[in-house]
Formats: structure tokens, sequence, C-alpha cells
């Protein structure tokens, strides 16, 4: 497992938060992959899964991937809630 020493928005998922601010706490975690302007408009999970899917094979740095991969993850356990 690879471990990273700074506060991350993942270091604030939990499975027990509501709904609304699992999205948000996902949000903020694809936040930090989004490297152009222009993408404010993102605001749901199916989106969030799409700009995901895009950014999957433009991901060069072990911390990225990693974060990606939860983020998938924690967005199928978003849905399974909801």
């Amino acid at each position: 497992m690879t471990v990273f020493d700074d506060y991350e928005p993942e270091d604030a998922w939990h499975p027990d938060d509501l709904p609304s601010e699992q999205v948000r706490n996902l949000l903020a975690r694809l936040a930090l992959l989004i490297t152009s302007d222009g993408m404010d408009f993102i605001s749901d999970l199916d989106l969030i899964e799409d700009v995901l899917a895009r950014l999957r094979p433009l991901r060069p740095l072990p911390r990225d991937v990693l974060r990606a991969d939860d983020l998938a993850a924690d967005i199928a356990f978003v849905r399974g809630r909801l």
C-alpha cells in the first residue's frame, strides 16, 4: 500500500456519512485530478464517472492512479446507497 504523508480528501471519507457529504467528498477528490479550467460544472455521479473514465488513460503519477481507483470504488459505494 502506498502512503502519502499529507492530508487528502480521501482521509475524510467515511462509509456512514450522508450520501450528500460523500458526493461532496468525491467532487473534492475529482477536482484534484482535473488539471484544466472550466470543469466547475461537475455536479453528479454520472458526470464524475465520465470524467474519471476520460482521465484514467492520462494518469501518470502513482498518487493519481491510487486516487482514481479509490474514487471509482467509492462512487460505486455511494450508488449503492442511493
